[in-house]
């Protein structure tokens, strides 16, 4: 796992946990910290870059500070787990309505 922020608040991070997620993969969080060796599952990680305001980093740097979070990583893939949720969630519940629009009335109903 390798974070880096430099001047311009450019932040890498690793996104696999997320993706696992989105595709309905189970996984268990384990904690690893930055200096122990990579597992396997690091390995499938994939490596971004993210732009943040300073503003962003520096409240995200206190969200670690305080012990919310063990790193930068996990608290960004966090976000990232809960807006891909969210927005899954949207889109499944958009198909639902769509269906139900497809159905007799009286079948929505519950007639």
């Amino acid at each position: 796992m390798w974070i880096h922020a430099d001047a311009s608040s450019t932040v890498l991070i690793t996104f696999d946990i997320v993706w696992q997620y989105y595709l309905g993969t189970t996984f268990i969080n384990t904690g690893i910290k930055d200096h122990m060796p990579r597992s396997k599952s690091q390995d499938k990680m994939s490596l971004i870059s993210v732009h943040v305001p300073k503003k962003m980093l520096e409240e995200l740097d206190e969200l670690v500070r305080r012990g919310i979070f063990p790193n930068r990583s996990e608290a960004i893939r966090a976000a990232l787990r809960d807006l891909l949720y969210k927005e899954v969630f949207k889109v499944k519940t958009a198909r639902e309505e769509e269906k139900e629009e497809e159905l007799p009335i009286s079948l929505v109903r519950g007639r």
